[in-house]
C-alpha cells in the first residue's frame, strides 16, 4: 500500500508518517510517494521528506518550481535535479520518477518531449 499525502497533511518528520504506518493494519507494508509540488507548496522540504520517507519511497511524483509558480516542467525552475538525483542515490532509491505538469504547464508537445530528455538525463538509473 503507497500513501501519496495530501498538501495539508504533509510532513518532513518520520513522526509525521506514523500513523499511516499504523493506520494501514500491515505497518511493515506501508510504503510512500513524494510529490514534489506538494513538499513544496506546503512549505516543507522535498529532500528531508525524502530523507523521512527513507527505505519505505516507493515512487516519485517530479515537477519543478519558482518562487512565483509551484508546478514547471522539470528544468524549467529552480529546484536542484541533480542534488535530488544525488540524495536519492543515497536513499538507494531507483524506482520511477514520473513527470507531474498540468495543462497549463506547456503549450505544445515538443516542450514535453524535451522534458523527458531532460528527466532521462537527469535520472539515468
Amino acid at each position: 500500500m503507497a500513501f501519496r499525502r495530501p498538501r495539508k497533511m504533509c510532513g518532513s518528520t518520520g513522526e509525521a508518517f506514523h500513523p499511516f504506518y499504523r493506520g494501514c493494519g500491515r505497518p511493515w507494508a506501508a510504503a510512500f510517494v513524494l510529490d514534489v509540488k506538494q513538499c513544496v507548496m506546503s512549505g516543507f522540504s522535498v529532500e528531508d521528506t525524502a530523507r523521512a520517507m527513507g527505505n519505505r519511497l516507493c515512487h516519485i511524483h517530479l515537477s519543478d518550481h519558482t518562487a512565483e509558480r509551484p508546478c514547471l516542467l522539470p528544468g524549467e525552475g529552480d529546484f536542484d535535479f541533480e542534488a535530488f538525483r544525488s540524495l536519492l542515490l543515497e536513499l538507494q532509491y531507483k524506482g520511477a520518477v514520473v513527470t507531474e505538469v498540468y495543462r497549463d504547464n506547456f503549450s505544445e508537445p515538443a516542450e514535453l518531449e524535451k522534458v523527458l530528455r531532460y528527466t532521462k538525463n537527469v535520472f539515468n538509473w
